[in-house]
């Protein structure tokens, strides 16, 4: 029977009993409720503190992402300040000074045009192959020497594209007993050739081990080693073959256009095709003398008629501190200034700039700044979890999740004492305060001296170095006491609560059971009980029918 089916006195009844008996499941499901809190500020804490930790180690200079390095910035100043001479990024490695920088020239590709034709869209009615980067006819020669016999042509690998005509350096030199190689191109850069210890196909421009015998370099050139080199410079010069674009009579000048585009064309040789009006206008892909174009009309009725120059190639000159340079470009100039890369501005020509190089403590800054607000957060959210707060009265109080927890409330007190104490360093310094960093008012950290700050990390890194590995290795012990995911607080209390929580689910659902069936139970009993009282009522009516009132007999 339902308890629905019984009178209001006996559910009320049955209500009041699981009421009471309730209570042992009520008292489980607060501590669970209570523990379940208190996981989920476990498991913010440690995320806290592994990002704390992060921080600090990155202020360790010995640690594989620390910021404490020097770095540099560069500063442009025109000699015309609404003219832009150049932009410049440094590395670590430049040297800090001023470079007077004098732009004569800015490098130029070069640039031809076609005839003018009879449309873009009609057919042109020319035949023939017209060649890109060379004329069909490879060659290779070099002077033998004690390192190579000889150089010869050979294939170009179908995943890679033929070396330009033009003069390389086969470089040679002694790297502790084993000699390497690498090719370098008239621009001085290496250029990626096939790699010995790689599948075919697979290039590189790093140095590689020499050995005797021939060695393809994949990109149409062989080289034969003698293997009793010495460390030297032997000069190669290379015709590429080039790669023929077939014209057809019904080839529109759009047709051809995108033939040659889509050509696979010898390095550094490459061109580009666009048309203007109804002129194929060829542009080469690359700036200065060393990539002027080479290609051959040779299709019949006189070809497309190019004529001169619409723009002759030429190199970037310029000078730095009274010394000239030419290049054959004018952007990702790492070879000029040590650590300097320039790019010459489109308006340069004819202009100078003082490039000034200097220290730059904003990175170290930065991660400073992040280290503190790491560092304040997660000290305000200790305190905020741990605090045991009066209602004001004095009577009662309200205790955090983690009030009872003092591993985490010495936590605090701990990283708070690394932070202001005095550490016996190697340099200069020996404590934050004297950097330009300490405790505000309100209990936090912070630059409380930034100019002192600057003047440290600039002149001073390798004493502030010294005292941050000081200080943050002790942090960094003490987070990690916590944060260690094999045997750290945090993974412990953590799992341990998880345990206390899937056994409280457990107690929770095993008396939830006895509580249906006890409830069952009293449902049954009362309901017997209404039945018989309900049966008894019934009787009593029927006698009282049949029989009459016993009062009224006498």
């Amino acid at each position: 029977m339902e308890i629905g089916s019984l009178q209001s006195y006996f559910t009320n009844l049955i209500s009041d009993l699981m009421l009471v008996e309730r209570q042992p499941v009520e008292r489980l499901e607060q501590e669970k409720e209570s523990l379940s809190e208190r996981k989920a500020v476990y498991l913010d804490l440690s995320e806290n503190l592994s990002d704390l930790q992060d921080y600090v180690q990155s202020l360790i200079s010995s640690d594989p992402f620390t910021v404490l390095k020097e770095s540099r910035k560069v500063e442009v100043v025109s000699s015309d300040p609404d003219q832009e001479v150049l932009i410049a990024t440094a590395s670590t490695s430049a040297e800090i000074g001023d470079y007077d920088i004098s732009v004569v020239n800015l490098a130029r590709a070069q640039r031809k045009a076609s005839a003018v034709q009879s449309g873009i869209d009609v057919a042109l009615g020319y035949s023939g192959t017209f060649w890109l980067g060379g004329t069909g006819t490879a060659g290779a020669s070099a002077t033998p020497n004690s390192s190579i016999s000889s150089v010869e042509v050979a294939s170009v690998h179908s995943d890679l594209r033929e070396l330009g005509t033009g003069d390389y350096s086969l470089q040679i030199r002694d790297n502790e007993g084993q000699l390497e190689f690498r090719l370098v191109d008239a621009d001085g850069k290496s250029v990626a050739i096939q790699d010995v210890d790689g599948a075919e196909g697979e290039t590189t421009t790093s140095w590689q081990a020499l050995s005797s015998g021939s060695y393809d370099t994949g990109r149409g050139l062989s080289i034969t080693f003698t293997g009793d080199g010495t460390v030297q410079e032997t000069s190669i010069h290379y015709t590429a073959a080039g790669t023929g674009v077939a014209v057809n009579p019904s080839d529109t000048l759009l047709d051809i256009a995108a033939a040659i585009n889509e050509a696979a064309q010898p390095e550094g040789r490459d061109l580009a095709a666009t048309i203007v009006g109804n002129q194929l206008v060829l542009t080469a892909v690359n700036t200065g003398t060393n990539h002027t174009m080479i290609f051959s009309d040779a299709l019949d009725q006189g070809g497309l008629g190019f004529g001169a120059d619409l723009q002759a190639a030429q190199d970037a000159t310029f000078s730095v501190n009274g010394i000239e340079f030419t290049r054959s470009s004018n952007e990702s100039l790492t070879d000029v200034i040590h650590g300097v890369t320039l790019n010459l501005a489109p308006d340069a020509e004819g202009a100078s700039a003082r490039l000034t190089v200097s220290a730059d403590a904003n990175p170290i800054e930065t991660r400073i700044s992040s280290f503190l607000e790491s560092f304040n957060g997660t000290l305000r959210y200790i305190e905020e979890k741990t605090a045991v707060v009066s209602s004001g009265d004095g009577t009662t109080y309200t205790r955090a999740a983690l009030a009872d927890d003092y591993a985490i409330r010495n936590l605090r007190s701990d990283l708070f004492a690394l932070a202001i104490d005095n550490v016996s360093a190697s340099g200069k310094y020996s404590s934050l305060r004297e950097i330009g960093l300490s405790l505000t008012d309100g209990l936090q950290l912070s630059i409380s001296d930034s100019d002192k700050l600057t003047q440290a990390l600039t002149e001073d890194l390798d004493d502030v170095s010294a005292l941050f590995d000081v200080v943050m290795e002790e942090m960094d012990a003490v987070l990690d006491r916590f944060t260690s995911s094999n045997d750290g607080y945090l993974a412990a209390v953590i799992e341990s609560t998880e345990s206390r929580i899937s056994s409280l689910a457990s107690d929770i659902s095993r008396l939830e059971d006895t509580l249906a069936e006890r409830e069952e139970f009293l449902t049954l009993q009362y309901a017997e009980l209404q039945a018989q009282i309900l049966g008894q009522a019934y009787a009593q009516s029927q006698f009282t029918s049949l029989y009459g009132n016993f009062s009224v007999l006498r």
